[in-house]
């Protein structure tokens, strides 16, 4: 964060936090910058809904916070912890 390497706990295959080597002030503005690799996927929620990576005829849509949100990109998935992203996706060419 903030060009310094964050101290990275994880459980299981899940990253479940990542902690600055200096504390981050109150309206501090600071980056942090996440390498993630993954492949997208659609998964059924606990109330039965399709969501996540959706393929259309014309190409995908993704959908459905918090958990769809989870099988597509890293996240803390809580809708009241709000973040902005930029996010930069790079493919294959066919």
């Amino acid at each position: 964060m903030n060009k310094n390497a964050a101290h990275t706990r994880r459980r299981g295959d899940e990253t479940d936090r990542q902690r600055p080597t200096e504390p981050v002030q109150r309206d501090q503005t600071f980056t942090a910058i996440v390498a993630y690799h993954g492949e997208p996927e659609t998964i059924e929620d606990d109330a039965g809904a399709t969501e996540g990576w959706l393929e259309t005829d014309d190409g995908a849509v993704s959908l459905g916070e918090p958990t769809g949100s989870m099988a597509w990109f890293p996240g803390n998935h809580q809708p009241s912890d709000k973040a902005a992203y930029d996010i930069t996706t790079r493919s294959r060419t066919a």
